[in-house]
Formats: C-alpha cells, sequence, structure tokens
C-alpha cells in the first residue's frame, strides 16, 4: 500500500479511481464510526490495482499479437497499410490519431481486429437500470446481464463471413 502511495495519492484535482479508492480507505481508517461492513480493505486496494493492471496490458499486448499474426500471414493486408501510411503521414514523422479521419482503411482493419479476435468475448457485467425486453424476453431491472460478445461478432446472419479477416467490411462510400 505504501508504494502505491508513494506515487502520487494526493492530488485531488487530477485523480484517478485508485487514488480516491486510497483516500477512500485512509479516511475509513481514521474514522472510527465507519460501518465495519462498507470498509474498503487494503486487499481490495490491491485487487482493484491488479485487475485495472491486468486489463489495461493483457488485452492490448494479446490485440497486438494477434494482429501482428494475422499482419503476418497475409502480405496484401500490410501493402494496403503501408501504402495509406506512407500516403498520409509520410516519411518524415510518426502516425498522429489526428490521421484518423485521413487513414480509413487502418482503422476499419483495427475495427476488424477488435471484431475478429474479440479478446474479452464475455464483455464486462453490466446490470439492468429498468425493465426491457430483448428478443422478445423480459429482463427486469436490477438483472446482471453478461454479453456474449464473441458470439455476436462471430455471427453469421449478420457478418456473412465472419471467420474471415476483411477489414472492407468496415468501410462504406
Amino acid at each position: 500500500m505504501k508504494d502505491i502511495e508513494e506515487h502520487g495519492a494526493g492530488n485531488t484535482e487530477n485523480e484517478g479511481l485508485l487514488h480516491a479508492a486510497i483516500r477512500l480507505h485512509k479516511s475509513q481508517q481514521e474514522d472510527k464510526n465507519t460501518d465495519p461492513e462498507v470498509i474498503l480493505e487494503e486487499i481490495n486496494l490491491y485487487m482493484m490495482f491488479s485487475d485495472m493492471l491486468m486489463a489495461g496490458t493483457t488485452t492490448t499486448s494479446n490485440s497486438i499479437c494477434a494482429y501482428l499474426n494475422i499482419l503476418s500471414q497475409n502480405a496484401e493486408l500490410q501493402g494496403k497499410l503501408q501504402e495509406e501510411v506512407d500516403r498520409i503521414v509520410g516519411p518524415n514523422r510518426s502516425v498522429a490519431l489526428a490521421d484518423r479521419a485521413c487513414m480509413p482503411f487502418t482503422y476499419a482493419t483495427m475495427l476488424e481486429l477488435l471484431r475478429y479476435t474479440s479478446i474479452a468475448p464475455m464483455g464486462v457485467p453490466h446490470e439492468t437500470l429498468e425493465e426491457t425486453s430483448v428478443c422478445g424476453f423480459t429482463i427486469p431491472a436490477g438483472v446482471q446481464v453478461i454479453t456474449n460478445l464473441w458470439a455476436m461478432h462471430h455471427e453469421e446472419a449478420f457478418w456473412g463471413d465472419p471467420f474471415t479477416f476483411r477489414p472492407e467490411r468496415f468501410l462504406d462510400e
């Protein structure tokens, strides 16, 4: 915990979730009237940090590995991406986020990667805020819903050829 605190817990102006949790934990330790059932334990802080670290690094590294694997097996795709980078960015600077609007094939390739690999196949749990209906099934308010993203991303009736890596499916006029 001390290691986490030493890395900036205290600046509430730009405070992130972990810093807010550390501040809450400290205030609960100082407040003797805190309800014991709602105390944020130190182990919870470590688990939050671990979850955030894993969510932010594992999914990204898995996506990059999958992308490199797909590119290594598709010279034509590599050529199209390189042509777009050469045309829009050129040799004298790095690609910037502002270039995204001018690089539709690169953007479509990233969207196709997210669809094709479905790195988090079951998504994250959500809770219904009010009663709703999906495909004729009524879902009451307050029910936890887990979306099967992999099934949606590989639905043949929608995608046609879901097991083919085809960025063009995200391009239109």
